[in-house]
């Protein structure tokens, strides 16, 4: 059985929002097939609007998960900040974010590190109408660095770049006369 509670509040003033959040949770497993487990997240945002074409944010979080049958703690933290923009109005836009995060046993049975560059870009080259479709070109780009404090040769820096091609349909139905 999964119980979940989560309470939040955000505001909104001008070209202003931020918000928090704590969640708390818990995995009662009856079959012992996985161990039981509590969670919680506290999470903390703020974002900013320059204009109509730059959007620029900042996140915080805090995790910890403990596991009962397996006598486990771990805590989380991860920070991040992000940004939207608009190059040309309806044609062409991206996004970046920025995150570290930290992942460590409380045993110190492993201890990470991971920051992570994601980068989009979407040209829309047809927009949609009604029954006629609409195309959007997009990039996408994400670069990893994965340190694990315990065990060097498990670091990693993977990277990934996607090209495609999306496409948007909005169908409207005739009424029978």
């Amino acid at each position: 059985m999964t119980r979940q509670i989560t309470l939040g509040a955000n505001f909104v003033y001008e070209n202003w929002d931020w918000g928090i959040n704590h969640s708390f949770g818990d995995l009662r497993d009856g079959l012992d097939r996985s161990p039981d487990s509590e969670n919680s997240l506290t999470d903390l945002a703020l974002n900013y609007r320059f204009g109509e074409r730059l959007f620029l944010g900042a996140q915080v979080q805090r995790s910890t998960i403990h596991e009962s049958g397996l006598g486990l703690a771990t805590d989380g933290y991860l920070a991040g900040l992000n940004a939207y923009f608009v190059i040309v109005p309806s044609k062409l836009s991206g996004s970046a974010y920025l995150t570290w995060n930290r992942q460590s046993a409380r045993d110190d049975s492993y201890s990470t590190r991971t920051r992570t560059l994601d980068l989009n870009l979407e040209w829309q080259a047809r927009p949609p109408r009604t029954n006629r479709p609409g195309f959007t070109v997009f990039l996408q780009g994400q670069y990893q660095h994965l340190e694990d404090e315990l065990v060097r040769v498990a670091d990693s820096r993977p990277y990934r770049v996607f090209v495609g091609v999306t496409m948007d349909t909005p169908f409207a139905l005739r009424r029978p006369r």
